[in-house]
């Protein structure tokens, strides 16, 4: 086999085990397994399956659930584009699996339009994603925050100044890569 086909194999091997993260996530057996002996537990709720914490899988179901009470519309954003959340210690937040995404745990413990609203956010992400379009920068996060304020508005909540919020460039920022 000479180099070109090498590199094709190898770019083709890449595609195929990102399709497969798409498909049965980025958790790892060990990555599971170590949380399970840490005291985590998994629950399926709504066809999303939680890990974590009892605390942290019973406020995610509180959140998903709020979310069906408030805008069915969102809600079959996020049963339908979110397949595991996993609750996040190293970066103090959770993990959307599909594609990698992270919440600060004060969004979490927050209140609970804060928290559902971000997990329709990170729906948002992943639905554009899945569709091809573009689910990150300024574009991507504007459209998610457009479905976010969407579903607040029908919360009776406060909602995020989208141009503000995108002339800090926040996902740029090193803060956000750790937490968000």
């Amino acid at each position: 086999m000479n180099r070109r086909s090498l590199i094709k194999c190898g770019i083709l091997g890449l595609i195929g085990a990102v399709l497969s993260a798409e498909v049965i996530g980025i958790t790892t057996f060990s990555s599971l397994d170590e949380k399970l002996l840490n005291g985590y537990g998994t629950d399926n709720f709504h066809g999303i399956r939680i890990i974590g914490s009892r605390m942290f899988i019973e406020r995610t179901i509180q959140a998903i659930d709020y979310i069906e009470r408030i805008d069915f519309e969102s809600y079959r954003l996020v049963i339908g584009n979110l397949k595991t959340i996993e609750q996040e210690n190293h970066w103090e937040g959770t993990r959307v699996v599909i594609p990698y995404t992270r919440l600060c745990s004060d969004r979490v413990s927050g209140a609970i339009e804060t928290y559902a609203s971000g997990l329709v956010h990170e729906a948002k992400h992943v639905e554009l994603y899945r569709q091809g379009k573009e689910f990150s920068g300024a574009k991507g996060e504007g459209a998610c925050i457009e479905a976010e304020n969407q579903f607040l508005a029908k919360a009776h909540y406060t909602q995020i100044e989208i141009v503000q919020a995108l002339e800090t460039k926040y996902w740029d920022s090193w803060a956000f890569m750790r937490c968000r």
